[in-house]
């Protein structure tokens, strides 16, 4: 299955996790965590595909894996920021 069939019930947002774009790093076992969004509901209101986030691991469920990299499926209310480009 490709990240282009999943359907996406409103305010569902997939993200992956990567490095914060301003070189913030998050305290070890904390719960904030960076990550990069990779498929949008088209109703989300506040988010948008490729955008640099804030969130908590624990509300997200880890649901697929392609090439070692974990898809993490979260509601867009779980996002706490987003980061601002430089």
């Amino acid at each position: 299955m490709a990240l282009s069939d999943l359907i996406l019930n409103k305010g569902e947002v997939i993200v992956i996790l990567s490095d914060s774009t301003q070189g913030i790093v998050p305290a070890d076992g904390g719960a904030v965590n960076f990550g990069t969004v990779q498929a949008i509901n088209d109703l989300c209101d506040t988010t948008s595909v490729g955008e640099s986030v804030w969130f908590d691991k624990t509300k997200a469920q880890g649901f697929m894996i392609i090439s070692g990299q974990i898809f993490y499926k979260l509601k867009e209310q779980d996002i706490s920021a987003s980061e601002i480009p430089m």
